[in-house]
Order: C-alpha cells, then sequence, then structure tokens
C-alpha cells in the first residue's frame, strides 16, 4: 500500500500513489470529471496541483476543502457582530411553558407550529433580545384572528388579553388590520392564509415594524422601552383553531430584511462545505447506475493479470461516492443545510427524461447506501417538512410557477421505490399534512386584480355604440386572462393527481404489502381523524378546504386507475364514466363507515319520507303498509 505523510497541512504522495490513479483508468476519469475545478487562472492551478489522483488521498483532499470553506465573509461577519444582544439558547423555539394560564395550544414535536385549543392562547420563543436588529417569520396556516409580535418576560397574559394588549408588548393584527400596544390603531394590510409575516425589531433605536410577504408595512412602533429590565421575546396570540408556524432562523428566511438578523444563526461553514460536496456529486452521479460495459475482448485474455486488478465501474463509482457522503451525511441532518442546500440541489437536477433512471434516484440510491439509518430518516423528514413549507407559503404566481417546481419534485422523489415507501409509511401522513400538497394557494384581492387586470361585465341593452365596442373588447382581454388562469390551476392538478396516482402503484410488493395497501391504509386513517366525529382541535387536523382538495384529486386518480383496469378486462368493468352506485345502497346497513350517518338522513327518516318509493323499487310491498323493507344482501330482506 502506498504511503503518504502531511507536512506543513499539505498531503505529500510518494511515487506508487501518484500512480495508482492511473493505473485504472476509468478511476482516473471519474477524478478528472468530479473534482474539475470551475475556476480560472492562480486559484485553479493550485487547485489542480492538489487534486486527487486516486483513491488514496481523496479522503486528504476531502478534508483540506472542509477546514477552509469559501463561506459568505459577509455572513460570517454578521454573526460575530452584536451576539451579546441576545439571551437564549442556540436553537429557538417555542416554550410551551410560557403561556402560563392564557389559554392551551398544541404545540407540534418541533415546537416551531403552533394551534390554539382555546378561545385566546399565547406562548411565546425560549430566546429574548435586548441590542441590535432582529427579525423572525410567521407563516400563516389560518388567517383568522392572531397577535405577532413581542413582549417582555413581565408581560402577563390571559384567556381574553395576549400580546399587544399590555403595556411593554407589540402586535399586528391582520384580520382585524390593526396593531395593538394596549391601545389599538388602524395599521398595515389583511392577511390571509399562506401569507409570511416578518417581525422586525430595533433594540438600537426603539422601534417594531412588521413585513407582508417581504413589503414593508411601515414602522409600527417608535419609542419602545429599552434599557436594564427590558428584552424582548417574539411571541404570538391565537384565537380558537388558528394556526401558524414561526421561522426564527432554523431554516432560510424567505424574505431575509436588510440589516436585521434571525434569532437563530445560520450554519455558514456548513453550507459552504455542502454546497462543495453537492456540486462534486452533481458532477458524479451520471456515472451512477450506468453499468459495466468492458469490450468483450477484455474477457478473453489469458495473461497475468488477475481477475479483480481493476474495480467494476459501479464499485469505482460508490468508492468514490462513499468519500463524499462521509463529509456530507452529518450535514444533512441540519435542517437548514436540507433547506437551502438539498432542495436547490435537487431542483436543479431535477429531470423527466428517464424517470425511472433519473438524476434525483441516482442521487436516493447514493443517500440509501451510504448514509446510517438515523442520518437517513432525520434528512427524509427534513426534506418533508421544507418542501412542503416551501409550497405552501410560496408567493402565487400568475403560471403558480413556484408551486410546480416542488410538486414536480416531490413526484421526482416518489419515483423512487425505497424512499417512496419509507416516507408514505412512515412521515406524509404521520410527519407532515401530506393532503396540503393537494391544495392550491388562492390568490388574495390584489394578485387577483394582477392576475385579470381588465374587468367585465354585462351591460344594459340601451347603451352607447362606442361604450358597446369598448366593453366587448374588455370582455375578450377579460376571458383570455381567465383562460390562462384556469389552464395554470389546471397544470399544478395534473401534477397533483400524478402524485397521488404515484402513491396508487401496486407492483412493489415489499413484506406482501404494495405502496397502494400502505397508501390506503393511511387515507383511511386521514378521512377518520377529520371526519368530525367527535373531533377536537388540535393541529394534525386539516381545514375543510384542504379536504375538499384532496377528495377531488383523489377521485380523478381512481377513475385513471379504474379505466386502466377496464382496459386490462372489459369484461368485468365498466369505464369510469358509465360507473354508478347502485341504487340499494342508499338504504343498506351493510355499510358502516367510521360511524358516518347516511346520504338522506337515519333510516327512520328515510322510512317516514321515502317508505313505499324504496319497497317499489325493490320490488317489494308491504300490504297497506309504508314501512321499509331494508336490503342487506342479495337474498335477504329484513321488515323495518
Amino acid at each position: 500500500m502506498a504511503e503518504a505523510a502531511y507536512k506543513g497541512g499539505i498531503y505529500v504522495r510518494s511515487e506508487q500513489d501518484q500512480d495508482t490513479g492511473s493505473e485504472d483508468p476509468y478511476l482516473k476519469e471519474i477524478l478528472d470529471v468530479v473534482f474539475h475545478h470551475k475556476e480560472e487562472g492562480a486559484t485553479a492551478a493550485v487547485y489542480e496541483t492538489s487534486k486527487p489522483t486516486g483513491l488514496m488521498n481523496l479522503q486528504y483532499f476531502l478534508g483540506s476543502v472542509m477546514e477552509n470553506p469559501k463561506s459568505d465573509s459577509k455572513a460570517k461577519k454578521g454573526n460575530k457582530e452584536n451576539t451579546s444582544g441576545r439571551i437564549g439558547p442556540s436553537e429557538v423555539v417555542f416554550d410551551f411553558r410560557s403561556n402560563g394560564g392564557s389559554g392551551i395550544v398544541a404545540v407540534e414535536s418541533h415546537r416551531l407550529e403552533v394551534t390554539s385549543c382555546s378561545n385566546f392562547s399565547t406562548i411565546r420563543a425560549n430566546c429574548c433580545v435586548f441590542k441590535g436588529k432582529w427579525v423572525y417569520e410567521v407563516m400563516l396556516g389560518s388567517e383568522g384572528m392572531m397577535q405577532i409580535g413581542w413582549c417582555t418576560i413581565n408581560c402577563k397574559f390571559f384567556h381574553e388579553e395576549g400580546v399587544g394588549d399590555t403595556v411593554d408588548s407589540y402586535a399586528f393584527d391582520g384580520n382585524r388590520v390593526r396593531k395593538w400596544n394596549k391601545t389599538t390603531q388602524r395599521y398595515g394590510e389583511a392577511w390571509t392564509t399562506g401569507d409570511i409575516i416578518s417581525c422586525a425589531i430595533d433594540c438600537d433605536e426603539g422601534t417594531v415594524t412588521f413585513y407582508r410577504n417581504g413589503k414593508n408595512m411601515g414602522k409600527a412602533f417608535t419609542n419602545i422601552n429599552l434599557g436594564p429590565g427590558y428584552a424582548y421575546f417574539p411571541a404570538v396570540s391565537l384565537a380558537a383553531s388558528e394556526n401558524l408556524r414561526a421561522n426564527f432562523g432554523a431554516t432560510p428566511l424567505r424574505y431575509p430584511v436588510d440589516g436585521y438578523r434571525p434569532l437563530q444563526d445560520p450554519p455558514t461553514d456548513d453550507i459552504a462545505k455542502a454546497w462543495y460536496l453537492l456540486d462534486y456529486l452533481e458532477n458524479l452521479l451520471p456515472y451512477v447506475n450506468s453499468g459495466d460495459q468492458f469490450p468483450e475482448d477484455s474477457l478473453l485474455k489469458t495473461d497475468d493479470t488477475s481477475l479483480g486488478h481493476h474495480p467494476s465501474k459501479s464499485c469505482t463509482t460508490l468508492l468514490v461516492a462513499a468519500h463524499l457522503f462521509d463529509q456530507l451525511a452529518p450535514l444533512l441532518k441540519n435542517a437548514y443545510i436540507v433547506e437551502q442546500c438539498l432542495i436547490k440541489f435537487l431542483l436543479r437536477i431535477n429531470s423527466f427524461v428517464k424517470e425511472e433512471q433519473s438524476l434525483i434516484c441516482n442521487m436516493f440510491d447514493l443517500m440509501w447506501s451510504l448514509m446510517q439509518d438515523f442520518e437517513i430518516k432525520g434528512c427524509m423528514e427534513s426534506l418533508s417538512v421544507s418542501l412542503l413549507s416551501l409550497y405552501r407559503f410560496s408567493p402565487a404566481l400568475p403560471d403558480f410557477k413556484y408551486h410546480k417546481d416542488y410538486l414536480n419534485l416531490l413526484l421526482s422523489i416518489l419515483h423512487h421505490q425505497q424512499t417512496r415507501r419509507y416516507l408514505l409509511s412512515n412521515v406524509l401522513f404521520d410527519k407532515i399534512k401530506f393532503a396540503m400538497f393537494m391544495h392550491i394557494k388562492s390568490p388574495d384581492d390584489k394578485q387577483l386584480s394582477e392576475f385579470v387586470p381588465v374587468i367585465w361585465f354585462d351591460l344594459e341593452k340601451d347603451v352607447d355604440k362606442s361604450i358597446k365596442e369598448e366593453n366587448d373588447k374588455n370582455k375578450q382581454k377579460y376571458l383570455k386572462s381567465c383562460d390562462q388562469l384556469q389552464n395554470s390551476v389546471q397544470d399544478v392538478e395534473k401534477i397533483q393527481v400524478e402524485v397521488l396516482k404515484k402513491l396508487m402503484i401496486h407492483t412493489d410488493v415489499v413484506e406482501q404489502k404494495t405502496t397502494r395497501i400502505i397508501f390506503m391504509e393511511k387515507c383511511r386513517k386521514f378521512f377518520k381523524e377529520n371526519s368530525g366525529l367527535g373531533r377536537i382541535q388540535h393541529g394534525s387536523l386539516c381545514p375543510s378546504s384542504v379536504i375538499l382538495c384532496m377528495f377531488h384529486r383523489l377521485i380523478q386518480a381512481v377513475r385513471f386507475c379504474w379505466d386502466k383496469f377496464q382496459e386490462e378486462d372489459p369484461c368485468r368493468f365498466v369505464t369510469s364514466s358509465d360507473a354508478y352506485i347502485p341504487i340499494h345502497q342508499f338504504w343498506s346497513e351493510t355499510i358502516d363507515y367510521f360511524e358516518f350517518q347516511r346520504c338522506g338522513g337515519l333510516i327512520s327518516h328515510v322510512n317516514r319520507m321515502l317508505g313505499s318509493e324504496v319497497n317499489k323499487a325493490q320490488g317489494l310491498s308491504a300490504a297497506g303498509s309504508e314501512q321499509l323493507f331494508l336490503y342487506e344482501s342479495k337474498n335477504k330482506v329484513r321488515k323495518s
């Protein structure tokens, strides 16, 4: 084995080691392509002299790169400044012990998402600030009455008093479009579900400012109390059933405010390291699963070269990838790295040219092969949480570009069988609200006016010719805008249906269960929990509008599967367009689904109102009686 040593922080290769890479031409090709330096000039020349020539010195090369990542110097400088202006742990979350007697809140396991379970509930974070400029974001899961902002530790909140109702607390409520500090005044813009509200405080100038989706709504408060004894906590108050998710800096801020810092510092060095490694991986991924193709005459050679002189191509590729993942896997445990680096990387390499052999699938093959269980499972959860958050809280554009990008990425991820089955079994319905992927964010009035800039309405018959001509032109523009918006929405719906179809695959039997069986079990549990029977208010339930969207997309996916079966066996199945529910199912007692009430009311009501009609439809009679004969099975009738 070649000998090597560090001298002055530089790996010195022996002559034998220098020749190692050249012995395997495929390895040399891999290393040249993967670690190709994009920069030019002196930096590139230095890089080329230290570039790995074989597996022997690859880990030393990666180690030197990881020791000195080229992170954003401005960001690093900002992280070191004003560190004395903050008190609290490095990881900022909601402190569920802080609400005291101010209502009941349901806090998710990551302690960043809260839902009010009482009339008016208040909770604050576990970190406070007293100097410098700070900001955090609130992503609205609902649009009702909420007061979000800042408070001191001395503020006492009750069932009817929340953030902004005390002297040293300051809040904004976009439902009532008002700001609160003991008294209330008109301020800001009305918010809606899916909005992101940035709460910024300047502890040097004594001001509090709020932003809606990155738009500055103006200074809400000036001359707030500062000095000894005054440190401000992020705090929120929510009316019953209202829901929000806070970002104190655990993931990248969607709308950073210039000059303000998140309460939780970003891992700038780790971000730089992750991008180095992911760039290398992007160069390597085309070689994964490329196959081992050797010239036929090479198999007929009878020289003394041993069979294992050169490892197979797939083995060589996997060995190089193993060195990369040895450095990358620990970084992917951080949710910030997953959202800032991994998701952007996956979006960049996403391709639908060959669905089952895409670079996405190659990437997940490597992840499942080279990451430990606790690493890959934590990464899968962070990936799902961030992807859903990005989808839910992206701005609505006329073409819904961001929503389609994130849905397409989800679809590509679900093409990978092992990932699909793990996410479906453990994450999509257990850790996140998968049904949210089936919902489409509605534009607010301002956005709608941008999507449909020209309005049109019918005019009275007796109008001037010029007015009628102008109105006809407006009609054409209006209808064109509506058609464009409708087409964009339909494009999103098509991807959503494709996602459901991917979860209804029935050809991947593992441990006697297919993806479809797992999906059906999860769906059944989901609809039961959200049925409204014995319903309690907590964050795991979905709004009715989301459930309706889920049901609509599910019907379309079922239609596809139905018609596919019909094509395979037309004698047994009719097409979905010809399918119907047999009439006797509406008065049959054989169906008991989570104690749902039957369509049309209870049996006693059906008996009283429609007894004779139902009996007639069954070809039965009750000899002068209006009693209903219940249909229980094909050959069994019971008198009611």
